[in-house]
């Protein structure tokens, strides 16, 4: 009977240290990347026949769907508990794709693998999304893309161009940091929206 109670008391020992380590890891958390377009900003004549957009690319760093953070002039952390629903660079592409059609500008903006024929395909990569927390008091939310348009015969029609933004951060706790990426998604797409109207 005792040896019975003993194994009982470790076996319950067991099943609770194993709960407590479970409740110690934090839960994930999933963010939705977005960029909200000023209603105003539409043109209302099309000046342009059918766009498709390409499937943004991303360098390594910008590969991993969780937020990354900048320590350092070096040193880049990625949260494993802070993390989008997607690769940043697919959740670009589905903003702009959105915001584009939005525009007015385009008769049409399909994606990347429409059967469709484009006339002009616009292709991007994003090269830089992070918090910049290496000045802890004033943090940041820094994206930065570059795009380029390609003709239907696959060659460049302009110069590429590349689109910066730095937004002030209250703090640099996920949601704050989130919100901020959105606000320079808008800029970013609203000056890319302004070189296609050019």
């Amino acid at each position: 009977m005792i040896k019975l109670l003993r194994t009982f008391s470790i076996a319950a020992a067991l099943l609770l240290a194993a709960c407590s380590l479970q409740s110690a890891a934090p839960e994930k958390t999933t963010y939705q990347f977005g960029a909200s377009r000023p209603p105003q900003a539409a043109v209302t004549n099309t000046r342009f026949g059918i766009l498709r957009v390409a499937d943004f690319r991303a360098d390594q760093a910008n590969r991993t769907s969780s937020l990354l953070y900048r320590e350092t002039d070096q040193r880049f952390v990625a949260d494993p508990y802070q993390l989008f629903i997607a690769p940043p660079a697919t959740l670009l592409t589905e903003r702009s794709r959105t915001w584009l059609a939005s525009s007015g500008l385009f008769r049409s903006v399909l994606p990347s693998g429409a059967l469709l024929t484009a006339d002009t395909t616009l292709e991007g990569e994003l090269v830089e999304l992070y918090a910049d927390v290496r000045d802890p008091k004033h943090p940041a939310a820094v994206l930065s893309l570059r795009a380029w348009l390609v003709n239907a015969k696959g060659t460049a029609d302009m110069p590429q161009w590349r689109f910066s933004q730095r937004v002030p951060l209250v703090n640099a706790d996920a949601g704050t940091v989130v919100a901020g990426f959105d606000q320079a998604l808008s800029a970013a797409l609203t000056d890319l929206e302004k070189a296609l109207n050019q």
